[in-house]
């Protein structure tokens, strides 16, 4: 099992606007648990069960919003590359694909002073496509990944630092990719 911890930048200047540059008053962050299944030494397919704080933001000059959690589920696949001459260093590449959760959440009136709680009317999950790359010291980990949750903004570009938990027996492969 992977356990990851991120941070990064969200993408869109306001919320829910389609704009191709990152927001910059806030970062955000994102946690996750991963149990996985090596099907050889260079393939592994696994289950990211976690979320993402989003950052506090300014919507116009007189909303500005909570942070906010918004959890997901993603079928999470990697492919690493073989380092001949060096072992310790492995470069990878992944794409994750699920749902995330998008729940009530609030912002702040300036003027009014007040919060305002906001409902998403038609849908609460979002269809997510996250792909990465990433590089493997031994069996640590640090992935550049920019997940994409279509119907909802803002995307979120993240540096993340993976480290493995170990619950269960580990499984050693030959040279040649065999058990």
């Amino acid at each position: 099992m992977d356990a990851g911890f991120g941070v990064g930048l969200l993408k869109a200047a306001r919320a829910y606007d389609i704009n191709p540059l990152f927001y910059t008053e806030g970062v955000g962050f994102q946690f996750y648990a991963a149990p996985k299944y090596y099907f050889s030494e260079d393939f592994t397919l696994g289950l990211k069960i976690g979320g993402v704080f989003r950052p506090v933001f300014t919507d116009t000059l007189d909303i500005r919003s909570e942070r906010e959690f918004t959890p997901f589920v993603l079928l999470s696949a990697e492919r690493y590359f073989s380092a001949r001459n060096n072992p310790q260093r492995r470069f990878y590449v992944g794409l994750s694909t699920g749902i995330t959760y998008i729940g009530v959440f609030q912002a702040r009136d300036l003027r009014l002073q007040k919060n305002i709680i906001y409902v998403p009317r038609e849908n609460r999950l979002y269809p997510t496509l996250a792909p990465k790359i990433g590089v493997a010291f031994g069996e640590f980990k640090v992935e550049l990944e920019y997940s994409v949750t279509f119907g909802y903004n803002p995307d979120f570009l993240g540096l993340t630092l993976v480290c493995p938990l170990k619950i269960s027996k580990p499984r050693y492969f030959l040279s040649d990719g065999k058990l």
